[in-house]
């Protein structure tokens, strides 16, 4: 008899509040495994490398927030290198104006700290997402600080939102 296929969980590896080491330690910046919980290093370790989607114009290419003066372009993924070049728009996530949730995130306190005032946002503030062809408005509802375990404010959702992480 054939062995019967067991769908493989998908595991999301997200490494907060900081996710690297200072720019001036030693070495400079870099991904900081060290706050990686010693039981799931392993499975972070063995990922492999995320494949970038092929371009396409319903993608975000630049995000604008008002309010706290952000006007930045966006990439797709949200690996070290990636954050290194702009907001990130994590890989799998739904097109801006689609129904889902469109995931974003940049640094707070390197690489251009683009996000380093996230937690100045208020309910009412305009988040402008821009594809090649369109624009998209968002408005916050909300903020909230998480553990950095609480990866369920990245699950889809049914209407079109956005998640914006630091």
């Amino acid at each position: 008899r054939a062995p019967t296929a067991a769908p493989t969980p998908l595991i999301t590896a997200l490494v907060l509040p900081s996710g690297h080491t200072p720019p001036t330690a030693a070495g400079g910046a870099r991904p900081n495994d060290a706050e990686i919980p010693d039981n799931l290093r392993p499975l972070v370790q063995a990922l492999p490398a995320i494949v970038i989607p092929t371009p396409s114009p319903r993608q975000a290419t630049r995000l604008v927030i008002p309010s706290i003066n952000v006007d930045a372009p966006v990439v797709q993924g949200d690996d070290w290198e990636q954050l290194r070049r702009g907001v990130g728009q994590h890989v799998g996530t739904a097109d801006p104006g689609r129904p889902g949730n469109t995931v974003f995130s940049a640094h707070n306190d390197i690489f251009g700290e683009i996000f380093r005032d996230l937690d100045r946002l208020k309910p009412g503030d305009e988040v402008v997402i821009h594809t090649a062809a369109e624009s998209f408005t968002y408005i916050i509802t909300g903020t909230q600080i998480v553990k950095p375990t609480a990866v369920h404010v990245m699950d889809p959702t049914t209407a079109p939102t956005a998640t914006l992480i630091s």
